[in-house]
């Protein structure tokens, strides 16, 4: 649970939950339920009833219980017990419409994967503050130690997609037996920059290209990287427009399957996708 609830504030998102079943009673409250068969006999005894409503009512309480610790750590709110949809709707875009963005910067780079706990305090009465109520230390270098969730091996074997940074691809159009150039457009916000003077920001990206056959072959490859200090001017274009990158690949005549990825090299997150090409025969 709190490894799911880390991953949804890294990704700044505050979960709101509601019961759209309103309030949910138990079956032993329920008068549609007799407790007797079609001849009139009882089913349960009383002490079977009383088992089975403590069940009911651990279950549902377990499942309350989650909901409510998605929404504490994550800096929601929890809409649960009530019948008042459209008010826990209304509370919970109003509330989200409002917030604060404070950084936290960890000063000892104590990365040993451990769960670190961070308490915000504020110096005024009866207001209360919901927030992210830690992290784990973990080393955003480590995904370099590692094979696991790597991009060359997820556009290998197809996984899902990942989503983690996202990106348009386009492939234009070229003559077979040269190189077909795909445009990358990066969303900014999906990537990380560091600050590298007051005038300059700084990411590292990685372009992959892998090509496919119909029948599953792979026939080429392309690695690409971004690596480079951006001006104000520059910074502030991406920041509202995308950041672009071209990557040629050489192929010949046929059908392919592009199999896209880009990763952000700073933190080892990365997106990927799929682009159908058909490159025209010389005839054509």
């Amino acid at each position: 649970m709190r490894t799911t609830t880390n991953l949804l504030s890294d990704a700044q998102i505050a979960v709101y939950t509601v019961d759209a079943r309103g309030l949910v009673g138990t079956s032993i409250a329920d008068p549609s339920q007799t407790g007797r068969d079609a001849n009139g006999r009882m089913q349960l005894t009383v002490d079977d009833h009383i088992k089975a409503n403590g069940r009911e009512t651990f279950s549902r309480f377990s499942e309350e219980a989650s909901l409510d610790k998605v929404a504490q750590e994550t800096g929601g709110r929890s809409f649960l017990n009530g019948n008042d949809l459209g008010r826990a709707i209304l509370s919970s875009a109003e509330d989200s419409s409002a917030y604060y963005v404070v950084g936290y910067y960890p000063v000892h780079k104590k990365w040993d994967g451990n769960f670190h706990s961070i308490n915000v305090k504020i110096a005024r009465d009866g207001v209360s503050v919901r927030h992210r109520h830690g992290y784990y230390a973990i080393d955003p270098e480590s995904w370099r130690r590692s094979s696991a969730g790597d991009m060359k091996v997820s556009l290998e074997k197809n996984y899902l997609e990942s989503t983690s940074v996202l990106f348009y691809a386009r492939a234009l159009p070229a003559p077979p037996n040269t190189d077909v150039k795909v445009e990358f457009l990066v969303d900014p916000h999906t990537i990380s920059f560091e600050s590298i003077s007051e005038n300059q920001h700084y990411c590292n990206l990685e372009f992959q290209i892998q090509a496919f056959t119909a029948d599953g072959k792979l026939v080429g490859a392309e690695v690409q990287e971004a690596d480079a200090p951006l001006k104000p001017e520059t910074f502030a274009r991406i920041q509202k427009s995308g950041l672009p990158m071209p990557v040629t690949i050489k192929l010949s005549a046929g059908n392919y399957t592009l199999r896209l990825g880009v990763r952000d090299n700073r933190t080892g997150f990365f997106g990927t996708a799929e682009l159908p090409l058909v490159v025209g025969s010389a005839a054509n």
